[in-house]
């Protein structure tokens, strides 16, 4: 599933420029996950914020 949301960012960043995929993770469990693909804390709390890259993205996409 995360890897269709990477297709679709990856669609986009054709017609909008940004820099990142962000969420705000809910838990611990969530947070350990997202780190452990990539993402990056930007924002400390219960609920971080985090990001992925759009490079890392499109790199991930074209090779898969």
């Amino acid at each position: 599933m995360l890897m269709d949301v990477f297709e679709k960012a990856a669609m986009i960043s054709n017609y909008a420029g940004f820099y990142a995929l962000t969420l705000q993770s809910i838990d611990e469990r969530a947070t350990a996950f997202y780190e452990s693909i990539g993402f990056t804390v930007y924002v400390d709390g219960k609920q971080p914020r985090m990001l992925y890259p759009l490079e890392d993205i499109l790199k991930l996409v074209r090779t898969g």
